[in-house]
């Protein structure tokens, strides 16, 4: 048993963390602490919808105004994901899917969602480990605007419904 606990000690002292956010763990806290008790009003939308959400949904290339926010990198890692964790990991999603077909299978909502100027992004990515898992990813945006503030996300995986942070498939949507 003190071997391993050698071994630790030597670990601790001479290697740094996989992934760091050190430099602004204080900023990014309060970011998230800020967002605890927001509400995902997509979950609430699509779960009323639910029965005639096929119909909403149209095929991505069919779609004439697109207009998704292009948000920087850090932008992303201080206000959606709040680390770099789901960012280091998504680049793994990202090159799978382009290698298989160069693209999510997306649909988009076609018309603004009523009482607001929103829309809605729907992905499908398949999980890297289960192949026979798809999971569906729920990206509502303003179009033509680029303030993060305004994305809503929901995920279909074990972790996808969360208002603090997001998980890896919605950060690999939100990246491209």
């Amino acid at each position: 048993m003190n071997d391993f606990r050698i071994a630790e000690a030597f670990i601790n002292a001479f290697y740094s963390p996989r992934v760091s956010d050190k430099s602004d763990s204080i900023e990014l806290a309060c970011l998230m602490k800020q967002k605890l008790n927001i509400k995902n009003n997509l979950e609430k939308y699509l779960n009323f919808h639910h029965s005639q959400s096929q119909k909403i949904f149209k095929n991505i290339e069919e779609a004439t105004n697109l207009s998704f926010p292009q948000l920087y990198i850090e932008t992303i890692r201080k206000h959606i994901t709040f680390g770099t964790y789901q960012l280091k990991q998504c680049y793994g999603y990202l090159a799978e899917h382009f290698k298989k077909n160069g693209r999510f299978k997306s649909k988009i909502t076609e018309q603004n969602i009523p009482e607001e100027n929103d829309k809605i992004l729907l992905s499908e990515i398949h999980s890297r480990h289960s192949n026979n898992v798809v999971y569906k990813v729920f990206v509502k945006y303003v179009p033509n605007s680029n303030n993060y503030d305004t994305l809503e996300w929901i995920c279909s995986c074990k972790s996808g419904r969360r208002t603090v942070g997001c998980c890896t498939h919605v950060a690999s949507v939100i990246i491209t």
